[in-house]
Order: structure tokens, then sequence, then C-alpha cells
């Protein structure tokens, strides 16, 4: 290993890539830079592919010669390749995002159809891990039921935060009209110590994880309408309210924090519409801990 001549930032400097990967790596790990970014979830109307989120990707640059960091950005949302259709027996299949010769790309993984279907392994270099896909047998359209998400949140490097917890409302969850309704968490992708059981609507903190907090949540409405209004709940802060204006059915996000969080204190998500009649929602709720107590 050898110095180079001039520090990085020098007047009169010119870089190339390698020298951005390592200016990215001096700054972040791998992994989505906001908790909805490369997002994979089922189309609006389920097909074949997957939809995967809008937002920034770090992706580690491990391949043959190459050092440091890729930034990936993802400006609107993309769609996956199809997946194949399952005969007989079901197949677990990977989503993940490769940077080749520089440029990034949704992969699917496919593993093999079996009675008892396994992951398939994740070979080559410089990709990050979105999704695993588990289809049943005879199937050719992917929904969320399916799947599981994979993402890890970029951190800086002097950051100690842990994602501690990542649940989901997969089975639509039906929101009466003019009530503000907590959500119910079905689906648990990471839960690291024990903060819910599903179904539940709370997210409890554990007896050694108090801290400073940031949560995140997203809502995905089936019908749009005038007044929709999502919330995070935390005893110490209170609701916090988000009102997207006009209606719409994309996943609309909102945060709370950082907020002091005791053990035995919740976190909890609510939903509000005003439709005149029920409307079907699903969701997502990360909760990150940013320094202990």
């Amino acid at each position: 290993m050898t110095l180079r001549g001039q520090a990085w930032g020098h007047d009169g400097e010119t870089y190339d890539g390698q020298d951005m990967r390592h200016l990215v790596a001096s700054f972040v790990r791998s992994g989505v830079v906001g908790v909805g970014d490369f997002l994979v979830t089922e189309q609006g109307t389920p097909d074949d592919t997957l939809n995967v989120a809008g937002g920034l990707l770090v992706v580690e640059a491990d391949g043959a010669g190459l050092f440091g960091r890729y930034l990936a950005p993802n400006v609107g949302d993309d769609t996956t390749p199809a997946f194949t259709p399952t005969g007989g027996d079901g197949r677990i299949d990977e989503v993940i995002c490769r940077v080749t010769a520089g440029v990034p790309a949704i992969e699917i993984v496919e593993g093999t159809p079996a009675g008892t279907p396994v992951a398939p392994p994740i070979t080559g270099d410089n990709y990050e891990w979105l999704a695993t896909v588990t289809i049943p047998p005879t199937t050719s359209v992917i929904d969320d039921s399916m799947i599981a998400d994979r993402r890890t949140l970029a951190s800086t490097m002097s950051s100690p935060a842990v994602v501690e917890c990542h649940v989901r409302r997969v089975a639509v969850q039906s929101i009466p009209a003019n009530t503000f309704t907590d959500i119910s968490w079905d689906t648990e992708d990471a839960d690291l110590d024990g903060f819910l059981t599903a179904p539940s609507v709370n997210l409890t903190v554990p007896a050694d994880r108090g801290g400073r907090y940031l949560a995140n949540m997203g809502v995905s409405f089936a019908a749009a309408h005038a007044s929709q209004i999502i919330a995070i709940y935390n005893p110490w802060m209170g609701d916090r309210w988000y009102t997207p204006g006009a209606g719409t059915t994309a996943s609309i996000p909102t945060s709370l924090g950082p907020v002091h969080a005791d053990p035995g204190n919740v976190f909890s998500g609510r939903v509000y519409q005003n439709s005149g009649g029920p409307v079907n929602i699903t969701a997502w709720f990360w909760l990150l801990r940013l320094t202990p107590q």
C-alpha cells in the first residue's frame, strides 16, 4: 500500500471513481440511507414482479481491485425482473441490488424448487441484500405475504445506531372512517430484543434497551381520500401526526424522534381517514436505537 501524492480534497486535484468510493466509505457503512429506501413490496396490482422504492443505497465495493463503497440512487420506483412461476414445489428467491461496471441493477437470485425449499446462496461481489421472497407451489403472482425485508440501514462510521425492530402489517387492516385506529402489526422481519409478539399494536422497550430512539412508519392506503392522517405514538412526545394533504395510495412515511424511551415505554402507529366508509391499509414500522440511555 502506498499513500497517494495528495490528501483527498486538496485544491487543484482531480478525482476518479475509486476516490469517490473512498469518500463514501469514510462516512457511512453499507445499507439503505432512509428507512423506506429500496423497500421491496408488491405492485399496486400484484403480478409476477415487485416494486422497489426509490431512495439511496450504499453498496460495498468488495470486488477484486475495488475499494470503498458505491452510492446507488434510485430516482422514483423501480421494478424487479419477473419471477419464474412455481409448479408443484415452492421456491425461495433473493432480491439484491448489484453494481456491475459501475451500473446498479436489481437482480433475482433464484432458488431451487423443493417440497421444503431453502434459500439460495448469493454469490459474487458488489451487492446489497434487499429481500427474500418465499413463493408457494403453483404461484405466478407475488404479493407482500411472501416478502421478508432484508435491508440494513446505513449508519455513520461513528454511530452505534442499531435497528432494534422492523415490523409490518402484511394482511390488509380495515380502518373505519373518522376514527383514530391503532395498527396491529402481524409480521416481524427483525426484532432483536423482544419488542413485539405479533400480532400486537404496541412495540414495548425491553428491560435493558432504554435510550434515544428514532421511529419511522409508512402506510399504504387502498384508496385515496382528501384527509388521511398517520401518526407514531410515544408517551414522552404523545402523537406525532403527519397529514400528507391530497389523498394518495402511496406508502406515506412519517417519523418521530430522536426521543428518549425508558424500559416499558411503548411505540405504536395510528391511522385516520374520512372517506365515509372503511379503507384497507398495509404498513411498516422501523425502530432505530440511536444511543443507550
